[in-house]
């Protein structure tokens, strides 16, 4: 069960939803229970905490708030955008836990779950990506720009576990980039004209952030704390 702070949640345990929950996204998974998988990491994106949803007599409940009238109003374009976000900020290509920080860019109309609180930003300072697309539409679009690269990126980031804004040496057909997770590598963060893709402005990204410390990613020391919002995430392979 997810234990809910307000004050820190957008800290979430990443135990990650997989890369096989994007193929069944993208229609080409066949697992038996990759289904009620993907549903569950779409809830908790969706959904307030504690509320719950039955379906094909499975039980889903939500966690982060994202589009908490989604059971009476149905989503929204912003809101399909934005729990798309999430999940693909979520996503992990090894399927293991790891705590992330999942923000909002400064300065935009998003819900506060997705502020970070002062003691949040020290612990979480190191950029990993940002994330966005629209998994709701045939072709999910996905797509992740990055911060500043260094010789050691790949290295830090391979240690970390998190590896979905890594090129994967594919491109795409008109020579774009493709991540270790599937995703088309955009450019840099820092700039704007990265968010517009084939024509669509995309204006709900999440950024994620990553700790420093090492005995912090680690799930037991997460589950010590009762202060921290605790979730299963992407094999679309989703982090908690």
């Amino acid at each position: 069960m997810a234990i809910f702070n307000p004050k820190l949640a957008s800290v979430v345990l990443c135990t990650a939803l997989s890369l096989s929950h994007v193929a069944l996204a993208q229609g080409r998974a066949h697992e038996p229970n990759a289904n009620s998988t993907l549903m569950s990491y779409i809830v908790s994106c969706a959904l307030p905490a504690k509320e719950q949803i039955e379906l094909d007599g499975n039980v889903f409940t939500g966690s982060l708030s994202l589009a908490p009238n989604w059971r009476t109003n149905g989503l929204s374009e912003a809101e399909r955008e934005l729990v798309s976000s999430c999940l693909l900020a979520r996503t992990n290509a090894f399927g293991v836990s790891v705590r992330i920080s999942i923000r909002a860019p400064e300065n935009s109309d998003i819900p506060s779950v997705l502020e970070a609180t002062p003691s949040e930003k020290i612990e979480f300072s190191e950029f990993e990506a940002g994330f966005f697309g629209n998994v709701f539409i045939d072709d999910m679009p996905s797509f992740v720009c990055h911060g500043v690269r260094s010789r050691d990126t790949a290295a830090t980031l391979r240690a970390q576990q998190r590896i979905c804004s890594l090129p994967s040496g594919k491109t795409t057909s008109t020579g774009q980039p493709v991540s270790q997770c599937g995703y088309v590598i955009v450019g840099s963060c820092s700039d704007p004209e990265v968010f517009t893709q084939n024509g669509v402005t995309y204006s709900q990204p999440i950024f994620v952030f990553l700790s420093k410390d090492m005995e912090h990613r680690q799930m037991g020391s997460f589950q010590k704390s009762a202060q921290i919002l605790s979730v299963d995430q992407k094999e679309i392979h989703i982090d908690r």
